[in-house]
């Protein structure tokens, strides 16, 4: 059942309008998917679903495996040889003392090569699935990342892989050399002495009975601790991504009782598995010392009445020891990959998310000579983010090529949602939407894409340089096409101001430009593309009066290239538009251009004097 804290984590989690999302009055918040950042659990992760991503590293563990068999076959040979070394006392045992050395050597370097090979194992596993997660990530559809959290996505894909690693660094072989040691000590005990083995049997099996109870609840805790970590995770992502916001809204203290309230719940989850982690280890211990104890008494008792050789004794001793270790390395094998089960569960729920087709060719783009507008249309196009709450109701409206239009209504209307189709972040319910007389639902995603230029709301600006962000989607651009788009995008000043030009860097999110700037960026971004389409998202949200003129000559001089649909709240923008199409609860209530509509459509004359005008 979604607590209440959860489904606000799912609801701050979602995107607001301007980054590529809906208007937040689009969406049923209430519909606000169950489980920690709206992604539901999957059937439960297994022991077998761990050997599939063993199955790349195969290679490399079966080597490992080799070395550890190795190394456990020559301790085992060690107490015998111990035993001839203190039976042989009094004679010549130099070659014993020897070969003694040497097994000790060599299963030391044999176990160095070991953890060596098994670190750079794990680190390759992990390199592997944190490739697919990445790659799973950058496919998602938008409507998965508006329902989920970025910051748990990124706990998964950093903490939870590296959980993973740990399950071959120090699981699954030591869990297998683990039980060879564990078979050859008992089984050299039993020839030794049978009787003094059913002591330590007996010890051993209380000590695994306290210690099965645990490993039950290890599990449980470790998802809880991973879940936690991931919400704590995703908080700070979401208060780092709204910095400034924080600090002129003094929210610093609530936003750390809010974080510290997560870390808490992380910590106390961590503590629990701690606890039943801890009873493993000193139960063990107990069984060991308790055992020897045990041994050792009897064991001397025998040795004194001649029933038994002082050899025997201290090789039994040994045996004893190394029958506890592989115990040891069993159980916490077995510790290692409940905790590795719970980080693979949240991994395999990622990897289970439906996602787009990759675009075989993403740098792409059409040549200045081939590039030229297109019609858009859509016709009787319905759609609503949940089934009981529709957004468009049968929308139909076409855009010539190489002309201008604007979607003008009140918030909600469904002016971005609209953007979400075209663009195919969303798929309509019924209608079809149509780009140069094609269907868009039977085009290649890439090559539609490749046709549309988008500007967002907020114009997100990406860390690296001001050249990095302008050629993002044309990365082969020219300097002579980039300083077009300069100059049609007034940033020319810009440029010539900035201490390294193009090559200048614009902060964490472009927060070294200021937000006209970035708007700016953003539309040039979308120019270089070469677009058939140009998408505008009320591009002159953050301009002044001068620079807006200046956007709207942009405009009039971009259509002359490609068709333009633009979001408009400035008179500005829609004055000069060639159609308006008038938006009011998801339906279309009339057309035209703006005399026509100011002299026909009450709605629009209403509408039309809430427009703001451009900032002086």
């Amino acid at each position: 059942m979604t607590s209440t804290a959860d489904r606000e984590v799912s609801m701050t989690g979602t995107r607001a309008k301007g980054n590529g999302n809906p208007d937040s009055s689009e969406i049923d918040w209430s519909a606000a998917p169950p489980g920690l950042g709206g992604l539901e659990d999957g059937p439960r992760a297994r022991p077998r679903d761990l050997l599939r991503y063993l199955r790349a590293q195969r290679g490399p563990l079966l080597v490992a495996l080799a070395l550890g068999l190795a190394a456990a076959g020559l301790s085992l040979v060690q107490p015998l040889l111990v035993m001839r070394v203190v039976n042989g006392i009094g004679g010549d045992i130099t070659w014993l003392v020897v070969a003694l050395v040497a097994l000790f050597l060599a299963e030391a370097a044999i176990s160095g090569v070991q953890s060596f090979l098994l670190q750079r194992t794990g680190e390759a596993m992990v390199f592997g699935v944190r490739q697919r997660l990445i790659r799973q990530l950058l496919h998602l559809p938008v409507r998965e990342h508006d329902r989920l959290r970025s910051g748990d996505l990124l706990s998964r894909t950093g903490t939870d892989t590296t959980l993973l690693r740990e399950v071959v660094s120090s699981g699954v072989v030591e869990a297998v050399t683990g039980v060879v040691g564990l078979v050859g000590s008992v089984a050299l005990m039993l020839w030794l002495d049978w009787r003094m083995f059913l002591l330590v049997l007996a010890t051993v099996t209380v000590a695994l009975l306290l210690v099965s109870l645990a490993l039950m609840g290890i599990r449980r805790a470790s998802e809880h601790a991973q879940d936690r970590v991931g919400a704590m995770t995703a908080d700070l992502d979401r208060v780092l991504g709204a910095f400034r916001t924080v600090l002129a809204s003094r929210a610093q203290q609530r936003e750390v009782d809010r974080i510290s309230a997560r870390a808490d719940e992380a910590y106390r989850a961590g503590v629990r598995a701690a606890k039943l982690d801890s009873v493993v280890g000193p139960t063990m211990s107990l069984a060991a010392n308790g055992s020897f104890l045990f041994v050792l008494g009897v064991g001397g008792a025998r040795v004194a009445n001649g029933t038994m050789e002082l050899g025997e004794l201290v090789a039994f001793l040994l045996y004893l020891m190394m029958l506890v270790m592989p115990l040891i390395m069993i159980l916490q094998a077995a510790t290692t990959v409940q905790r590795g089960l719970g980080a693979l569960q949240r991994i395999q729920d990622t990897l289970a998310l439906e996602t787009e087709p990759a675009d075989e060719q993403p740098d792409r783009r059409p040549s200045a000579e081939t590039s030229a507008a297109a019609e858009l249309r859509l016709d009787a196009v319905s759609f609503g983010y949940t089934e009981d709450r529709p957004v468009l109701h049968e929308v139909s409206f076409t855009v010539p090529p190489y002309s201008r239009a604007a979607l003008v209504g009140p918030s909600g209307a469904g002016k971005s949602t609209i953007f979400a189709l075209v663009e195919r972040f969303y798929t309509p319910e019924s209608g079809t939407i149509l780009l140069g007389g094609r269907d868009i639902s039977a085009m290649d995603l890439g090559e539609l894409r490749g046709q549309i230029g988008y500007v967002q709301q907020e114009a997100p600006i990406l860390w690296g340089s001001l050249r990095s962000n302008l050629t993002y989607a044309a990365p082969e651009a020219t300097e002579e096409e980039i300083a077009e788009v300069l100059r049609m995008t007034n940033l020319t000043t810009l440029v010539d101001q900035l201490p390294d030009g193009l090559d200048s860097e614009v902060g964490d999110r472009g927060v070294l430009l200021s937000g006209g700037q970035r708007q700016r960026v953003a539309i040039a971004r979308a120019l270089l593309c070469r677009p058939s389409l140009l998408l505008m998202d009320e591009p002159t949200a953050q301009l002044d009066a001068a620079n807006e003129e200046a956007l709207a000559a942009t405009v009039r001089q971009v259509a002359r290239h490609c068709t333009v649909l633009v979001i408009a709240h400035r008179i500005s923008t829609v004055r000069d538009a060639d159609l308006i199409v008038v938006l009011e609860d998801g339906r279309v209530v009339d057309t035209g251009k703006h005399d026509e509509l100011v002299a026909s459509s009450p709605l629009y004359r209403r509408f039309a004097g809430q427009l703001v005008p451009p900032p002086t």
